[in-house]
């Protein structure tokens, strides 16, 4: 809501903790063959089943040799949760809340959900590559055709990379400031306030003036809390 200040209004954005991190999780697919190199990839447990052109010749022919089933590796996101849940801004005698603006860690984990089936897609391809020049290596020479097979299945890793310098969230607060000098103090509490954590900032009030502020609280509790 708009209001008259006489030494304007400050625009303090908090950015509590850190984003998740990236790992991996594997997901086993039986490998269903079908007419003209189809093949289905089906996982019963998720019930996922994604049917594949892979080529070939004649009835039940693919690249894939005689696989059975295939072990695909997926990224997944670890949430490392901040370790101060509120803040408030204190100035004048008044306390201000500061207020989720963006929720980046719901974000992230949001942003690869609706992206898994592409993931998915991405992997598999990636499996169907690996073993069409897997098994382009076993019809000339068997042994080496199981070395690439074993060589494979170790470097089988998910896309893990990602930001891991951004916020878990990033909060703010408009305060209105009084003309000259004054103190504006930051508070931020842990869950149940069993720690509170206090910095004090000076800022300079001009009418009609509009100042931004970025703080930043790096403290995380450790990944699985």
């Amino acid at each position: 809501t708009p209001q008259e200040s006489p030494g304007g209004e400050l625009v303090f954005f908090w950015n509590n903790g850190l984003g998740p991190v990236k790992d991996e999780w594997s997901v086993n697919f039986f490998i269903v063959r079908g007419q003209g190199g189809l093949v289905t990839f089906v996982n019963e447990d998720l019930k996922l089943a994604i049917p594949f052109p892979l080529g070939g010749s004649g009835s039940g022919s693919t690249d894939l040799g005689d696989l059975k089933f295939v072990r695909v590796a997926f990224p997944k996101y670890l949430s490392r949760k901040p370790y101060y849940r509120t803040a408030a801004l204190e100035v004048g005698g008044k306390t201000y809340p500061l207020e989720t603006g963006q929720d980046l860690n719901e974000i992230a984990f949001k942003t690869l959900e609706d992206r898994m089936i592409r993931e998915l897609s991405k992997s598999l391809l990636r499996l169907a590559v690996k073993q069409a020049a897997e098994q382009a290596v076993r019809n000339k020479n068997e042994n080496l055709g199981a070395l690439l097979s074993i060589a494979q299945a170790i470097s089988e890793k998910a896309d893990t990379r990602n930001w891991q310098t951004l916020p878990y969230s990033i909060s703010y607060a408009r305060v209105p400031l009084p003309a000259g000098q004054s103190t504006v103090s930051f508070k931020a509490w842990s869950p149940k306030e069993s720690r509170v954590y206090t910095s004090d900032f000076q800022f300079d009030g001009q009418p009609g003036v509009n100042q931004f502020y970025l703080f930043h609280n790096l403290e995380s509790l450790p990944l699985g809390q």
